[in-house]
C-alpha cells in the first residue's frame, strides 16, 4: 500500500471499539476521524453499532487495519541458538508445531514473532505471538459482513509501541539501554508492557473491579507491583528494568480517584494530545470519550510494514489481489485521463487551423481574381509555417480553388499526416464529384487522389451528395 494512502484503523478492546482514520499531509499524517463507543454484547451488537457509527460520522473505511487486544494471543519468549534469520524462522515454526495449548490441529494457529536482541553467548531473544484461527474469524466476520476486509491484522500493543516511540520522554528512557515500563490507562482497562528496543517482551492486561467500594490507588499499586515482579521473575537474568513508569491516558477523572504519588514507581506522563494534528471537532469528541486513543493513533499516524502481523494467509492473498486490481485501475484511469487531455489539445489545435482555412475560403470566394491571388500570398506564409512546413502551400490551395467548381462545396479540410490531406464536402450530384476527382488527379503537386466515399442516399444527404476525398502530396523537393 502506498504511504500516501488514507488509513482506517479498527481497534477491538474488550467491550470498546475505536475507529480512527488519517490522511497524508506532508510532512506527516493528520487525523480526520477518531471516535469510540461501547458494545455490551460483542457478537450480537458490534456489527449494527459499527454500521451506525460509520454512517453517523460519514466515514467510508479504506485501507483498513484491524487491531486486536493483546490478551487474545498466547505469547512465548524464546532463546534460540542462532542469529541467522532463516534458521530462527525454522526454529520458531518447530516450536509452534510442538505447542500443546491449542490442541493437535496446528493448521488453525496463526503466529508471528519478533527478534528482540542477542545475549553474550550469541543466542537470539525472540518474542512469539500465537492465536487460534477461530478467534480471528470472530472479529474478521463482523467486519466482513459489513463489506470491510482488513489488509493487516495486528495487536493493540503494536499501536502503543508506535505511539510511544514518537515521544521524546520515552526515547530518553530507552536511550539508557534498559527495559522501559509502559502503562496505558484505558477506561478501566490497564495495559502494562515492558519494552526493549521498540519490542514488547512482557505484557499484562488487568481490569479494574466493577465494585465501587474499593481503594483504586491501593488496587492499582498492587497490580503494578505484580507486573514488575512477574517481569523480573522471567527476565531478571536477561534485562534490567527502569526505575520509572511511563504512563499515558491519565485523565482528570482518573486523578480524582487515584493518587499518582502513591504508586510504587515514579510516573512519567506521556501526553496523549501533544503534537496531535487533527480538527478541533475531532479532538473534542476524543476528549469527551474519556478513553485512551494511544494504540489506535499509533497505527493510524505511523504506517509501517514491520511489527507483529497476525493476518491470515487467505486474507493477505485477497488484500494483495485487491491492491493489484486497484493499481491497475488507477493506472488505466491515469492513462485515459492523459489521453483525453491530450486529445482536447489536439482537437483545439485542429479546430483553430480549420477555422483559419474556412476564413480564407470565405474571403477568397468574394474577392476578385487579383485580390484572391494577393490574399493567397499573404496567408500562404502563415499556413505554410504552422501546418505544412516546407510544402508550397500557396500553390496547393491555389490549385484547389482553381479546380473547385461552384457546384462543389468543401465543408472540412485537414492535414492527417505529414503528406496526407483529407477534405469532406457536398456536391450537386455524384457525377460532379467524379469530375472533380479527375480534375484533382491532374494537379502536379498531388501524388494520388482517392475517393473514400460518396453518399447518394437522399434521406441522409438531402438533395445533393456528400463525399470524402484523401489527397497524397508529392515530396516538395521532387
Amino acid at each position: 500500500m502506498a504511504n500516501q494512502a488514507p488509513l482506517t484503523v479498527f481497534e477491538f478492546n474488550g467491550t470498546t471499539i475505536r475507529i480512527c482514520r488519517s490522511i497524508a499531509q506532508k510532512p506527516k499524517r493528520i487525523v480526520t476521524h477518531c471516535f469510540s463507543f461501547e458494545v455490551e454484547d460483542f457478537d450480537k451488537d458490534a456489527q449494527p453499532l459499527i454500521a451506525k457509527e460509520l454512517k453517523t460520522h460519514n466515514l467510508r473505511p479504506d485501507n483498513v487495519i484491524l487491531s486486536l487486544p493483546r490478551y487474545v494471543t498466547l505469547s512465548r519468549f524464546l532463546r534460540l541458538p542462532s542469529q541467522v534469520d532463516e534458521e530462527i524462522k525454522d526454529m520458531v515454526s518447530l516450536h509452534v508445531s510442538r505447542e500443546k495449548t491449542f490442541g493437535k490441529d496446528k493448521r488453525e494457529i496463526v503466529y508471528d514473532y519478533q527478534k528482540v536482541g542477542v545475549d553474550e553467548e550469541g543466542r537470539s531473544f525472540v518474542s512469539v505471538f500465537l492465536i487460534q484461527q477461530a478467534k480471528l474469524e470472530r472479529y474478521l466476520g463482523i467486519l466482513g459482513r459489513l463489506g470491510i476486509f482488513p489488509y493487516r491484522v495486528t495487536l493493540n500493543t503494536e499501536g502503543l509501541l508506535r505511539w510511544s516511540s514518537q515521544k521524546e520522554k520515552m526515547a530518553e528512557e530507552e536511550s539508557q539501554d534498559r527495559c522501559v515500563f509502559f502503562l496505558n490507562i484505558d477506561h478501566g482497562t490497564f495495559d502494562f508492557n515492558a519494552i526493549v528496543k521498540g519490542c514488547s517482551i512482557f505484557s499484562r492486561t488487568f481490569v479494574s473491579p466493577k465494585e465501587k467500594s474499593f481503594d483504586q490507588t491501593q488496587w492499582l499499586a498492587k497490580e503494578i507491583k505484580l507486573c514488575v515482579e512477574l517481569f523480573y521473575r522471567a527476565f531478571r537474568s536477561v534485562f534490567k528494568g527502569t526505575d520509572r513508569l511511563c504512563v499515558t491516558g491519565i485523565s482528570d477523572d482518573f486523578k480524582k480517584v487515584v493518587s499518582l504519588e502513591a504508586l510504587p514507581l515514579p510516573i512519567i506522563n506521556l501526553d496523549l494530545w501533544e503534537d496531535l494534528d487533527t480538527y478541533p471537532a475531532v479532538k473534542q469528541e476524543m476528549l469527551d470519550a474519556g478513553v485512551s486513543f494511544a494504540s489506535v493513533l499509533g497505527l493510524a499516524l505511523k504506517e509501517e510494514h514491520k511489527g507483529i502481523d497476525i493476518t491470515p494467509a487467505g486474507l493477505k492473498k485477497a488484500a494483495q489481489k485487491k491492491l493489484a486490481w486497484r493499481t491497475r485501475r488507477e493506472t488505466a484511469l491515469f492513462a485515459a485521463m492523459t489521453t483525453f487531455i491530450f486529445s482536447l489539445f489536439v482537437l483545439r489545435f485542429i479546430d483553430l487551423k480549420t477555422n483559419e482555412l474556412n476564413v480564407l475560403r470565405q474571403e477568397l470566394n468574394v474577392l476578385s481574381p487579383i485580390e484572391k491571388e494577393m490574399k493567397k500570398t499573404q496567408r500562404a506564409a502563415f499556413i505554410n509555417k504552422e501546418i505544412f512546413g516546407a510544402y508550397p502551400v500557396s500553390k496547393i490551395f491555389g490549385g484547389f480553388y482553381d479546380l473547385t467548381p461552384d457546384t462543389v462545396f468543401i465543408t472540412d479540410f485537414r492535414l492527417e499526416t505529414g503528406k496526407t490531406l483529407v477534405m469532406t464536402g457536398a456536391a450537386q450530384d455524384a457525377i460532379t464529384v467524379f469530375h472533380y476527382l479527375e480534375s484533382l488527379k491532374h494537379f502536379l503537386l498531388f501524388k494520388d487522389v482517392r475517393l473514400d466515399y460518396v453518399n447518394t442516399d437522399p434521406k441522409s444527404s438531402g438533395n445533393g451528395v456528400k463525399f470524402k476525398i484523401t489527397v497524397f502530396l508529392r515530396n516538395h523537393e521532387n
